[in-house]
């Protein structure tokens, strides 16, 4: 973006044009003669007309390309804020649900333990308690399933953003 943009701008001064002017002056000896000195002087103009226009075009290309490349900069810097809001997002999604089965698991745990009752007082089966248990251990994977998730969230939102692994 920078690149291009600094090829704009200068095309314009081709236009303009150029004035040098010169003066002096010339001492010399020719012969017997005693030395002389003649003055010079000069002045020249010189214009760009022999482009025939072909400055404009090309600086019109080149600014046309500076534009280009600043919608591309944008794009990408939108597309990769996008990214670490998702990232950012997911986080907060994956925090979120792993309080949900930190909560699940406990109130589990406390049904698990009134079966365990009924089991012994004789008001329910065995199956009661194995049921609990199947669905601890569902709990159990999907909760360590939430916090990877979340740990890979943070990964990837850590190289969005430029930061270390542990910051």
């Amino acid at each position: 973006k920078e690149a291009s943009e600094r090829l704009t701008g200068h095309w314009g001064r081709s236009y303009l044009p150029v004035l040098n002017a010169y003066v002096g002056a010339e001492g010399f000896k020719t012969g017997s003669r005693d030395p002389t000195a003649q003055p010079y002087g000069g002045a020249e103009l010189r214009w760009n007309l022999f482009r025939g226009g072909r400055d404009f075009l090309e600086n019109r290309a080149r600014e046309a390309q500076a534009q280009e490349a600043q919608a591309r900069f944008e794009q990408i810097h939108l597309g990769e804020l996008t990214k670490a809001r998702h990232a950012y997002w997911e986080i907060v999604y994956f925090e979120e649900l792993a309080d949900l089965f930190e909560e699940a698991l406990s109130n589990t745990e406390k049904n698990l333990a009134a079966a365990d009752k009924r089991i012994r007082a004789g008001l329910a089966t065995p199956t009661d308690r194995i049921e609990f248990e199947m669905y601890r251990i569902q709990l159990e994977q999907d909760y360590a399933r939430s916090r990877l998730g979340r740990a890979s969230a943070v990964r990837v939102l850590n190289v969005l953003i430029g930061r270390t692994e542990n910051s």
